[in-house]
C-alpha cells in the first residue's frame, strides 16, 4: 500500500493544525492559569502540604462567592490560599471572650448575610465549657461585634482553624491582591 502524494500533503495540514492548537492551548492556560505549589496545613483536610494547585485568574470581582478556594498575595513572596467566608456587603458577627485571663479572644464568626447564616465555632468544647462556667460566674464577658465587609474585599479563612492565619489576624482581603481561584488539586 502506497502513500499518494495529496494523502502525505492532508497529512502534513492534519499534524500543523494540530500542533498550532496545542501550542495555543498552552499560551491560553499560560494567561489564564497558574501554578502554585501549597506550603503548610492550613487548608487540612481539603489541601496538604505539597500538593500542586492550578489557579485559575479571576478577572471579574462576581466571579468569586463564599465558599470559593482562592488564592492571594500576602507580599511579593508568599502567596496565601484560603477559601472565602463572606463576600463585599456581609455583615459578620465576631463573638469575643473578653476578661482577665483571656483578653479578646474570637470564639466563633457568624455571616448573617449568607442563607443559611453560617457560624464558625473557634474553640473545642472543653473552651466553650471554660467560657460558660467563667460567664457564670461573672469571670468573663463575652462579647459581640459587628463588621461589614467593604466593597472590593473579602473575608477569608482556612479550613483548618487551629492553624491558619486568615482574615482573623490579616484582615479583610482586597481584590487587587487576588490571584485567582483554585480549581485542580494535585495530590502529593
Amino acid at each position: 500500500m502506497s502513500i499518494t502524494k495529496d494523502q502525505l500533503v492532508n497529512f502534513v495540514v492534519i499534524v500543523k493544525a494540530f500542533i498550532i492548537i496545542i501550542l495555543g492551548l498552552f499560551i491560553a492556560i499560560g494567561y489564564s492559569c497558574s501554578l502554585k505549589i501549597v506550603a503548610g496545613n492550613s487548608m487540612l483536610p481539603t489541601i496538604k502540604d505539597g500538593d500542586i494547585v492550578i489557579v485559575k485568574k479571576v478577572l471579574l470581582l462576581r466571579q468569586l462567592k463564599r465558599d470559593d478556594l482562592i488564592a492571594f498575595r500576602l507580599n511579593d513572596q508568599i502567596v496565601g490560599l484560603k477559601r472565602i467566608f463572606a463576600v463585599q456587603g456581609d455583615t459578620l458577627v465576631l463573638e469575643r471572650i473578653i476578661g482577665v485571663k483571656k483578653k479578646g479572644i474570637i470564639t466563633s464568626i457568624k455571616n448573617i448575610s449568607s442563607r443559611p447564616i453560617k457560624t464558625i465555632s473557634l474553640c473545642n468544647n472543653e473552651y466553650l465549657k471554660y467560657i460558660e462556667q467563667s460567664i457564670n460566674k461573672n469571670m468573663d464577658v463575652l462579647e459581640a461585634e459587628t463588621i461589614n465587609v467593604p466593597k472590593r474585599f473579602f473575608f477569608v479563612i482556612g479550613d483548618n482553624l487551629n492553624l491558619s492565619i486568615d482574615s482573623r489576624t490579616l484582615g479583610f482581603i482586597s481584590f487587587k491582591k487576588i490571584i485567582g481561584e483554585a480549581k485542580i488539586v494535585f495530590r502529593n
